[in-house]
């Protein structure tokens, strides 16, 4: 993404962190919007994702784009007023795991359509992939309403064990029969992917599955918190973005961090669940 090498460029010729929100970082990102060639215009919304801010869910658009092209983070948000980008970008930890979020939004919505175009792997793992695929749309389609659904974080849980799944058939050419036998223990799928790749967002998931409804709550279970809905959103985003990498080669994370202030940034190791780790 060349607006983000430039500003990692500017941070390191002059040895100063540029924030995102920042004039700076504004101009940058217009400039390129400006010198784009027409096949650079975006089209439409390639993936939707669901962010949680000062008590409501706003959709994170990921854009339809061709050729050489620009991506603003905070252009996602289109439909938050200015008043509301302005106190996100006022918080340094809410913009921070926003900008988290929308790395995982951006590397999954282009991934997973490389995927779906490229057909790379066999076609138990890739159907496994568009039924995950299905059900994170699904979760965020849910909460994006006028009037959310909070019932969305069981879609989120279902796509996140789906994930998993596809990415032990993928891997170890495991069997529909050897991945159902899992059952919809996510914390096990989760360790077992750690063990033939010990990345860090499957070590999140398996710390952090407990923050997804139990199966059974879908006959029994009560009303969420919209908080709690946002933290199975948000760790399914993790999930599925962590998989869609391994078979892609999209990963904005690089450039986004050393855009943001030159260096790794202490909040890629939190457990939070609020904000969990890349």
């Amino acid at each position: 993404m060349r607006p983000f090498k430039a500003l990692q460029e500017l941070s390191a010729e002059f040895g100063v962190s540029i924030n995102l929100s920042s004039a700076t970082a504004r101009s940058v990102f217009e400039w390129f919007k400006k010198r784009s060639t027409p096949e650079a215009h975006q089209i439409g919304s390639l993936f939707t994702g669901s962010l949680f801010f000062d008590a409501c869910f706003w959709p994170v658009s990921i854009p339809v784009a061709y050729g050489n092209f620009a991506l603003n983070p905070l252009e996602a948000l289109e439909t938050m007023p200015d008043p509301v980008k302005n106190d996100l970008c006022a918080s340094t930890y809410d913009l921070q795991v926003y900008m988290l979020y929308w790395a995982d939004c951006v590397d999954y919505g282009y991934g997973f359509d490389d995927v779906h175009k490229l057909q790379p792997l066999s076609p138990l793992a890739m159907s496994f992939l568009a039924n995950a695929d299905r059900e994170l749309r699904a979760a965020v389609a849910q909460v994006i309403t006028p009037k959310p659904n909070y019932k969305g974080s069981l879609a989120a849980r279902m796509a996140t064990e789906i994930f998993l799944k596809a990415f032990l058939i993928a891997k170890l050419n495991f069997t529909e029969r050897e991945v159902k036998e899992f059952r919809h223990d996510i914390p096990r799928i989760a360790k077992t992917c750690h063990e033939i790749m010990p990345l860090e967002a499957f070590e999140t998931i398996i710390d952090l599955a407990h923050l997804f409804p139990l199966v059974d709550s879908r006959y029994t279970g009560g009303e969420q918190k919209p908080s709690e809905v946002w933290n199975s959103i948000s760790l399914c985003q993790v999930g599925a973005a962590a998989v869609i990498r391994e078979f892609s080669d999209r990963d904005i994370r690089s450039p986004l961090i050393a855009a943001c202030c030159g260096e790794t940034l202490p909040f890629l190791q939190t457990k939070s669940p609020a904000s969990p780790p890349i």
